[in-house]
């Protein structure tokens, strides 16, 4: 329910400018547009693998912490190269 909910969030957000679509003027979705509908998810995929992480091992938080913080820095990096 809260993905449903995010995503719809996120579209109301993308398309609040655009008509309904018709035959003579579709609604055309960029690729930051795109971006924006799969954020949610993801954000929603990285918490739920996170919580498996912790279930199977409770003592390395701060390692699996470190860990994630290392993923977002590196990507972070490349994105901005």
């Amino acid at each position: 329910l809260g993905a449903i909910l995010a995503v719809g969030g996120v579209g109301l957000l993308e398309l609040g400018g655009t008509t309904v679509p018709n035959l003579s003027s579709p609604i055309s979705l960029s690729s930051d547009d795109i971006a924006s509908f799969l954020q949610p998810l993801a954000f929603g995929l990285g918490f739920w693998r996170m919580e498996a992480a912790m279930r199977s091992h409770p003592t390395e938080a701060s390692r699996l912490t470190a860990a994630q913080l290392f993923a977002i820095g590196m990507g972070s990096i490349v994105y901005c190269l």
